[in-house]
């Protein structure tokens, strides 16, 4: 549909987010990707070894990650970002706590 071609011009970036017309799943996924980046955190070697703590129950290990992991991945970021801008130390807090993770 037109509007869907509108929301997907207008929805490149982490800056065009309203979480209405632009949420996280229309941005492409380099976008995703540049989130985790701006957090400091590595999307491949750092967020999706959490995101599938709950998906490796005996079945074959997912090497391919497709657009919803990506989004996962970017709102995961999102969220470990805003917990780093209210804590004042906070950088180290969460290189602990993805140590403890790990």
């Amino acid at each position: 549909s037109e509007l869907s071609m509108l929301a997907e011009e207008s929805c490149q970036s982490e800056d065009d987010l309203n979480f209405d017309t632009c949420d996280l799943q229309h941005l492409p996924k380099q976008a995703l990707i540049d989130i985790c980046d701006r957090v400091g955190l590595d999307m491949e070697q750092q967020v999706f070894p959490l995101l599938d703590l709950g998906l490796d129950a005996g079945g074959p290990e997912k090497k391919e990650h497709d657009h919803v992991d990506y989004v996962q991945g970017a709102r995961e970021c999102l969220l470990v970002g805003a917990e780093l801008e209210g804590a004042p130390d906070g950088l180290e807090d969460a290189d602990s706590e993805l140590s403890m993770l790990a």
